[in-house]
């Protein structure tokens, strides 16, 4: 299945570098927004919220093909 990921913050380095924050991703059916968090070798709890076609979703979300997945990491600031 192929997913769009929009990557923002630190996230933003797995981005493909003709288009910034954001990669296409080729994922097995059945596959859920924490498999995609796995695939991408985050840091440990580096991603804070997810989003699928500008929905917020629980990471156990099962992707569908053609989905528009958003990974969101903590801002900081002060």
């Amino acid at each position: 299945m192929l997913i769009t990921v929009h990557l923002f913050g630190s996230l933003q380095r797995f981005s493909q570098p003709d288009t910034p924050g954001i990669r296409k991703m080729d994922v097995p059916k059945g596959s859920r927004v924490e498999d995609l968090i796995k695939m991408l070798k985050t840091k440990d709890r580096e991603v804070v919220a997810s989003a699928i076609n500008s929905k917020t979703c629980p990471f156990d979300k099962e992707l569908q093909d053609g989905d528009d997945v958003f990974l969101i990491t903590a801002l900081g600031g002060g």
